[in-house]
């Protein structure tokens, strides 16, 4: 899934969000972090695209093994979630 992320008057900010889910069974063999990773590079491709954010629970080891893979950082820990990011700018070309 990717959302695209609008201001407080609906006009996109350059931002999008990205989430994923793998059936149990298929987990562990690098798929997400697959999926993943082309989703972010297909965002990048996009006019006016200048940054990625996920999300995923604290206790959640897979996803943010996925998301430290492909090279966000995590910029804000909630109760609930931890907000992870990538940056245009940060991917080595």
């Amino acid at each position: 899934m990717v959302k695209i992320i609008p201001d407080g008057t609906g006009s996109p900010t350059g931002s999008l969000e990205i989430g994923y889910h793998i059936v149990p069974s298929y987990r562990q063999q690098g798929y997400a972090s697959e999926a993943t990773k082309a989703m972010v590079d297909w965002a990048f491709c996009q006019p006016g695209v200048q940054k990625v954010t996920a999300g995923c629970a604290p206790d959640n080891i897979g996803s943010k093994r996925v998301v430290e893979k492909i090279g966000m950082q995590l910029i804000e820990s909630r109760e609930n979630i931890l907000v992870w990011q990538l940056r245009k700018t940060d991917i080595v070309q």
